[in-house]
């Protein structure tokens, strides 16, 4: 079968992704407060940042877990490290 003189043959291309970036702090913690505050869904923030939506459901586990650690703390006796809820008077 001869070629026809006008058109060229196809030939595939390789398509290699870009390798993941590491993602700053302040821009996890940003991602996961537009989607606390709804202005973003988890699917609608993978797209726009080109992250995967997985790893962003993980930022928001771990930054909401940091969040309730440190509201705990907030009330625990420094000395003992354990949490003091009411102190009886006597």
């Amino acid at each position: 079968m001869k070629a026809i003189p006008g058109k060229k043959k196809k030939v595939a291309a390789v398509v290699r992704r870009k390798p993941f970036d590491k993602v700053e702090e302040k821009t996890k913690i940003k991602i996961v407060e537009e989607i606390k505050t709804g202005m973003i869904s988890f699917l609608g923030a993978s797209r726009k940042y080109r992250v995967p939506r997985n790893t962003i459901k993980a930022w928001a586990g771990k930054l909401n877990l940091t969040t309730l650690l440190n509201a705990d703390n907030s009330s625990a006796d420094p000395k003992s490290g354990i949490k003091v809820t009411h102190q009886e008077n006597t």
